[in-house]
């Protein structure tokens, strides 16, 4: 269903954005109309 799509959405994006920047991020983002938006994103200490 849509949670589940969504939760799918942000693990997947979570992934991608550790992996580009090469280490934990602590992510904020938001979600509007079914779409994942990435707001910021910063090491995670």
């Amino acid at each position: 269903g849509f949670q589940k799509s969504i939760l799918s959405s942000i693990a997947r994006a979570g992934h991608a954005i550790e992996e580009l920047y090469g280490s934990p991020q602590d992510v904020e983002g938001a979600v509007k109309e079914g779409k994942l938006y990435v707001v910021q994103t910063r090491p995670q200490m």
